[in-house]
């Protein structure tokens, strides 16, 4: 059904929502998330192929969806008809498009604008004060960092919009997530920039050597926390260390990164970040760490991800990121 709908008429509809809202007890605030997500929906008409694009559960749609009916007051979607929009659904899709596209170009142009006040947003999984320090000194405009559990898809950040940047471990050998990035027209540049460390229980034979070589890590058991990113995080630890050790490796899940606080290894290996390494088993005397392979520092590729649409207030703070970390992983002794 196409409607003829207009924006005084959108602004109508979304007050009468409100009101709708109120009477009822209810929050009046309706998320533009929400209205996102219907959009994507209305263009596959399955909750499972648009969740996909979304990078979020099904389950979750559902309750979204479920959640801006309730708001509007009426059915957008016909469950009972091959999830088909209601004739209320569609020209409510009509006028939450126009709604959406008149936000979106007006953020564009604000964004454009080069707001000195605005904030470059980082997604990155393990922020260190010594990076943050070098941005600080690097970075001409204020910057945050947002947190990216390293369970969430690489790309989530930029796609929800709680993030302009996102820096995480190399994806660029992966076709799959390589043709992801290509759908959402995403920039990528990758250097080597911070220090990795191996970290084990002090019960662990490897643990009383005074200094660790590849070569004692022939057979070793390596831990990997992440089932999300198993593959690609065993593809990277393997370049990274060698694909002629014969590793073996096991999955171990923990509660978030503040989990190492508590995790015990048998005699597994576990690699992380020389920052969090170090953070987290500080003051765990059960625990050794080996910050150098071969009596050297070494790191895995990072990859500064953002979108090619970006402003050029964006794209200007990409360049001179990718610049810091440059700079950071030629001081921490990192070559290719």
């Amino acid at each position: 059904m196409k409607s003829d709908i207009a924006v005084s008429d959108v602004v109508l509809l979304f007050c009468a929502t409100c009101d709708n809202a109120k009477k009822q007890g209810r929050r009046s605030a309706m998320k533009t998330e929400y209205l996102r997500e219907f959009a994507v929906f209305s263009r596959y008409l399955s909750f499972t192929d648009a969740a996909k694009e979304l990078f979020i559960a099904q389950s979750t749609l559902s309750t979204h969806i479920a959640a801006l009916e309730s708001d509007v007051g009426f059915s957008l979607i016909d469950r009972k008809a091959g999830n088909r929009l209601t004739d209320k659904g569609a020209v409510f899709l009509d006028g939450a498009r126009t709604l959406l596209d008149g936000l979106d170009e007006t953020l564009a142009r604000c964004r454009e604008m080069g707001d000195p006040d605005a904030t470059l947003r980082i997604a990155v999984q393990y922020p260190t004060p010594l990076f943050a320090t070098q941005l600080k000194e690097w970075l001409p405009m204020p910057f945050a960092f947002v947190e990216h559990d390293y369970r969430d898809p690489i790309f989530q950040p930029i796609v929800n919009g709680s993030a302009d940047i996102v820096l995480d471990y190399d994806y660029t050998p992966f076709a799959s997530l390589v043709k992801e990035a290509s759908a959402l027209d995403l920039v990528t540049k990758t250097c080597l920039a911070f220090r990795m460390s191996i970290s084990m229980m002090a019960s662990n034979p490897l643990a009383n050597k005074s200094a660790l070589s590849r070569n004692d890590l022939r057979g070793a058991s390596i831990i990997i926390n992440d089932a999300h990113n198993y593959d690609r995080i065993r593809y990277l630890y393997e370049r990274m260390l060698g694909d002629n050790l014969n590793l073996r490796f096991s999955l171990q899940p923990i509660n978030g990164m503040s989990g190492l606080a508590f995790a015990t290894y048998g005699d597994g290996l576990h690699i992380c970040g020389l920052s969090e390494n170090r953070h987290w088993f500080a003051d765990r005397a059960d625990v050794v760490l080996f910050e150098e392979l071969d009596g050297k520092p070494f790191g895995m590729p990072t990859s500064l991800t953002y979108s090619a649409n970006a402003s050029d207030w964006v794209r200007e703070g990409a360049a001179i990121v990718l610049e810091c970390m440059e700079t950071c992983g030629k001081e921490n002794g990192l070559t290719s």
